[in-house]
């Protein structure tokens, strides 16, 4: 993926675009003059690629002044963020088709455009490192704390509820008391952090919260949250007033069963782990906002230089290319 360091030189290419029509004009106006006046002389042939060459040439030099990168480079860097992990349930639950949006029906699905569009506000700004983690009866650790976003994103759409990691499911002959295990995926979170971090570190709960014995399950994650000072923010997706059929699983162990948003109990995590509740409900959740007005501004450290990658410079290529260009219009000349 492309970045750059002065996205703002690209405001130089207007005066170009501008020098490009008149050139284009004089040209056209050479043109007509030459075939006027035939081969009288005195009278030069059209030169054609000669502007072509210049403009091509103070093209690639405005390219270069915006400082392109991609790719790896062997140097890392280090930045004022904080680190963030976000807690995706898994569950058969979150399959439930209850969301208002014509594409994204599903509860994960459209939970997980709400996170793609937090992951490219965050990759915009820069300054934070992320980790993703699922769960359903067990957790899984999908990517550690990182700050290289493309990775991020590639990791992130890897999985789904219907094809999940097989570390998340129990095996077929244990005795699983509940398919969401939320306190095991934020303890999962929590086993991401370094300690030198604390009070930099926060955790962002994606679920609908329905399952057997989740309060009594969180319990030990929310004590957990509490001593490590990690707030745990919730986002609730579902619909929090009337039960969605749900059938869940395949052949002779096929079930039917209702789900709806627990949104007293999501709310209590967040509460009580001194984070913020966001209310999706039944739309797209709006993570960009939500880090905005909450994640944005809170206190920041020095992050590890050798978790920032930073892409390669290739400004040097497109010098080397404009004053190629040029030279070759000036030499052709």
């Amino acid at each position: 993926m492309m970045s750059f360091d002065h996205p703002w030189a690209f405001w130089l290419s207007i005066p170009l675009a501008l020098l490009a029509l008149i050139l284009g004009r004089a040209q056209r106006w050479q043109q007509a003059a030459h075939q006027l006046l035939g081969q009288v002389q005195g009278v030069r042939p059209v030169i054609w690629y000669r502007p072509v060459l210049l403009l091509m040439g103070m093209a690639s030099l405005i390219f270069a002044a915006a400082g392109p990168r991609w790719g790896k480079s062997q140097q890392n860097a280090s930045m004022l963020g904080r680190d963030l992990v976000i807690v995706f349930d898994f569950s058969w639950s979150m399959t439930a088709e209850d969301m208002n949006h014509a594409e994204y029906k599903e509860r994960w699905d459209a939970a997980l455009e709400g996170v793609l569009k937090l992951v490219q506000h965050i990759k915009r700004r820069g300054g934070e490192r992320l980790g993703f983690v699922v769960f359903a009866a067990r957790p899984y650790v999908v990517c550690p704390l990182t700050a290289d976003y493309d990775h991020f994103i590639n990791r992130l759409i890897e999985y789904t509820p219907h094809a999940p990691p097989p570390e998340i499911r129990p095996a077929p002959t244990e005795d699983i008391d509940s398919g969401s295990r939320i306190g095991w995926g934020i303890g999962a979170a929590l086993e991401l952090f370094d300690r030198e971090g604390v009070g930099y570190q926060d955790i962002l709960l994606i679920s609908d919260g329905d399952g057997p014995g989740v309060e009594a399950d969180v319990e030990p994650a929310i004590r957990a949250c509490l001593d490590l000072q990690v707030p745990c923010h919730v986002c609730g997706v579902g619909n929090p007033k009337m039960a969605t059929p749900l059938t869940i699983g395949r052949g002779e162990d096929l079930e039917f069963v209702t789900t709806k948003l627990q949104e007293e109990f999501l709310r209590s995590v967040a509460r009580r782990t001194q984070g913020e509740y966001i209310a999706a409900h039944q739309q797209i959740p709006e993570l960009d906002q939500f880090y905005e007005q909450i994640l944005k501004d809170r206190k920041k450290r020095e992050l590890p230089a050798d978790s920032i990658p930073v892409p390669a410079n290739r400004t040097a290529w497109f010098i080397l290319l404009g004053l190629g260009l040029i030279f070759s219009a000036w030499w052709r000349g």
